[in-house]
C-alpha cells in the first residue's frame, strides 16, 4: 500500500498542475476584462464604471479608507486631473471566481507624466479587488492598493517589479 502513495501523490500533483493551467472560466474572463478596463482608464468616471455605490477603498492614493463611490470619486478625480495620459500595465494577475464572488490579485506598473510642471507618476503597486455579482453583473465592492517596502529601511519601493 505504501508503494502506491508516491504514485498517487505524483498523479495528484499533475492533476492540480493541469487544473491550474486550464482556460479561465467565463466569470474569470469577465473579471479580467473589468481589470483591464480599470487599468486603461483615463478618468475616475472610466475607472468607476463597474463599482458598487458602497465600494470600499483602502489604498495608497487616497487618504486612508474611503467609503462609497461618491466619496472615492471626489478624492480620485483630482489625481487623474494632475497627470497626463496614464499608462498602466498589468504585470501579473491571478483571478479566482465562482458564480457570486470573485477576487483579482495583481501587480501593476503605472506611468503618467505630470501636468503643468507637476510631478509625474512611475510606480509598481499591488492591487487586490473584490467583486460580487449583482443583477447578473460583476461590481467592485472593495479595492486595496499597496507598494512593496524595503525591510532594511522601512521605505516604500515604487520601482520594484
Amino acid at each position: 500500500m505504501s508503494s502506491r502513495l508516491p504514485l498517487l501523490t505524483l498523479f495528484g500533483a499533475v492533476f492540480i498542475s493541469a487544473a491550474a493551467t486550464a482556460a479561465p472560466s467565463a466569470n474569470e474572463a469577465a473579471i479580467l476584462k473589468i481589470e483591464q478596463a480599470m487599468a486603461a482608464a483615463q478618468s475616475a468616471a472610466e475607472a468607476s464604471a463597474t463599482w458598487d455605490k458602497n465600494v470600499i477603498f483602502d489604498d495608497m492614493i487616497l487618504p486612508g479608507e474611503t467609503l462609497g463611490k461618491a466619496a472615492v470619486l471626489k478624492e480620485l478625480q483630482p489625481q487623474f486631473d494632475a497627470v497626463g495620459h496614464i499608462n498602466t500595465k498589468i504585470l501579473r494577475i491571478k483571478i479566482v471566481a465562482d458564480n457570486k464572488v470573485a477576487f483579482a490579485f495583481s501587480v501593476q506598473h503605472l506611468v503618467a507624466p505630470g501636468k503643468n510642471g507637476g510631478p509625474g507618476l512611475d510606480a509598481v503597486f499591488r492591487e487586490s479587488d473584490g467583486f460580487v455579482k449583482k443583477g447578473g453583473n460583476w461590481v467592485l465592492i472593495t479595492q486595496h492598493l499597496s507598494v512593496p517596502f524595503d525591510p532594511k529601511t522601512g521605505k516604500a519601493v515604487f520601482d520594484s517589479k
